[in-house]
C-alpha cells in the first residue's frame, strides 16, 4: 500500500493550467492543492436552468482547448451587435471600434478609446505595450458558449485520477536531494506531503513566495509578472427587447468602464456584464455588494432608453483581485520558455508562462502552459529511469 503522504507530483493551485498539468500526468500518483472552495480559478461559470453566467474568463473557450476524450459543446451563442459608447447621456453605436470613434465628439474620442481598450484588457492602458495598446482599435466579439465555459473546467477536472484538496493552503515548499516537502495548512491543522516534483500552478506573485528560483533571470521575470483586477456586476434579464442589441457599451466617465452582454440562442435570457476595471475597482472597494449594486442600476438607469429595465434584475457580483496579465515589454522580454523549470524538481505552470506571440494569459495560454509543464515533469522521470534503472 502506498503512503498516504508521498506522491509523485503535488500540484499547487487548481486552475485550468493545474488541472490540465494534473490530467496529462497520466499514471502518476498526484495530488492537486486549492486554497479555494472549487477549482477553475478565473473561470467561474453560475450554473442557470437555461444556462450559464460566466463571471470570470467568458469568451468560448476553443473546443480544442477540451481533453481528446471529452465531448465537444455544441450551444455556442455569437454576439454580433454593434459597439456603443454612452457618453454624458448619450449614445452612440456602429458595427466597428473605428466606425465608433468617428461618431464620437473629439474631445471625447481619447476617453472613448481608452474604455475600448478595456473590452479585452485589464490595468491601466499605459502599462501594456504599444502592440497590445493598439488593441483598443481592435473589434472584439463576446461569443459564448450558452452553457458556459464551465465546461473546460469539467472538462479537465472530471477525468482527473487524482487527489484534490480544497481549501488547503502550500505554506512551505523545501527542495530535498531526491524528492519536495510540501507543507499544507488544511482544516485548521498544518501537515506536510512529499512528492519526487512540485508545479506551482499559482499567479506569477504566488509562486515567487513559494519558490526560490536556481536563475535570476526567472527570479526577474516572475517579479516583473503584474496583474490587472477588475470587479463584475452580473444583471439577468429575462424577455427584456433591447435596441440597438449591442455586444459592448463603453462608458468613459461613469464609475464603471463598459457592459458587455451575453445572450441565450433565442436572445429571451440575456446577462450584462458590468465591469469596473483596475482603477475604477479601487473606487468602489469601500461599498457593499448591495450598494455596488445600487450605483450600478443608478449609473447605467440611460440604458432604459434601449430597453434595458435593471431595477428588479437579479444581480451578482464578483470581485477578482487578480485577472489577467499586464502585457508590457518588460515581461516579453524577461520571458524565456525554460523559466518553466523553475528548480531541480519544482516546476512552474500558467497563462503567465505562454509562448503565444504578444499575450500571456487567457485560455488557450494556461491549457498551453499545463500541457508543456507535465511533458517537463515526465521527462525528470524518463531521465531518473534511464540513469538509475527505476525511478526514484
Amino acid at each position: 500500500m502506498p503512503d498516504a503522504g508521498r506522491f509523485d507530483v503535488v500540484v499547487v493551485g487548481g486552475g485550468v493550467a493545474g488541472l490540465t498539468t494534473a490530467r496529462s500526468l497520466t499514471a502518476r500518483r498526484v495530488l492537486v492543492v486549492e486554497r479555494d472552495i472549487r477549482v477553475g480559478g478565473r473561470v467561474l461559470t453560475l450554473e442557470r436552468p437555461w444556462g450559464g453566467i460566466d463571471l470570470g474568463a467568458c469568451f468560448a473557450f476553443r473546443p480544442e482547448l477540451l481533453p481528446g476524450d471529452v465531448p465537444h459543446p455544441t450551444d455556442r451563442c455569437d454576439e454580433r451587435g454593434p459597439v456603443g459608447a454612452l457618453v454624458q447621456g448619450n449614445f452612440a453605436f456602429d458595427p466597428s471600434s473605428r466606425g465608433l470613434l468617428e461618431k464620437i465628439d473629439p474631445t471625447e474620442r481619447a476617453s472613448v478609446e481608452t474604455a475600448l481598450f478595456h473590452q479585452i484588457h485589464p490595468g491601466a492602458r499605459k502599462s501594456y505595450s504599444a502592440e497590445r495598446q493598439a488593441d483598443a482599435l481592435v473589434d472584439w466579439y463576446p461569443d459564448h458558449w450558452q452553457s458556459g465555459n464551465g465546461a473546460l473546467v469539467r472538462g479537465w477536472a472530471e477525468g482527473l485520477a487524482a487527489d484534490v484538496w480544497l481549501e488547503a493552503n502550500v505554506v512551505e515548499l523545501r527542495e530535498q536531494s531526491h524528492e519536495v516537502v510540501v507543507r499544507i495548512a488544511r482544516q485548521g491543522t498544518t501537515s506536510e506531503v512529499t512528492a519526487r516534483a512540485v508545479v506551482v500552478a499559482t499567479p506569477a506573485s504566488t509562486a515567487l513566495a513559494l519558490v526560490r528560483p536556481r536563475d535570476a533571470a526567472c527570479r526577474e521575470f516572475l517579479a516583473a509578472t503584474r496583474y490587472g483586477r477588475y470587479t463584475v456586476v452580473a444583471f439577468e434579464l429575462e424577455g427584456a427587447a433591447i435596441e440597438p442589441d449591442f455586444r459592448f457599451i463603453v462608458t468613459p466617465g461613469l464609475a464603471l468602464t463598459l457592459v458587455m452582454q451575453q445572450a441565450s440562442h433565442d436572445r429571451r435570457r440575456r446577462t450584462l456584464l458590468c465591469y469596473y476595471d483596475d482603477a475604477a475597482s479601487e473606487r468602489v472597494d469601500a461599498l457593499s455588494d448591495a450598494e455596488l449594486v445600487s450605483a450600478t442600476r443608478r449609473d447605467l438607469e440611460p440604458l432604459s432608453r434601449l430597453g434595458v429595465a435593471l431595477t428588479r434584475a437579479k444581480a451578482t457580483v464578483h470581485r477578482w483581485e487578480l485577472s489577467g496579465t499586464v502585457l508590457d515589454d518588460e515581461r516579453v522580454a524577461l520571458y524565456r520558455p525554460e523559466h518553466a523549470r523553475a528548480t531541480a524538481r519544482i516546476f512552474l505552470a500558467g497563462d503567465y508562462l505562454a509562448s503565444t506571440p504578444g499575450w500571456g494569459y487567457g485560455l488557450d495560454d494556461a491549457v498551453a502552459s499545463g500541457k508543456r509543464t507535465a511533458a517537463l515533469v515526465s521527462s525528470l522521470w524518463d531521465t531518473e529511469l534511464a540513469t538509475t534503472g527505476a525511478p526514484r
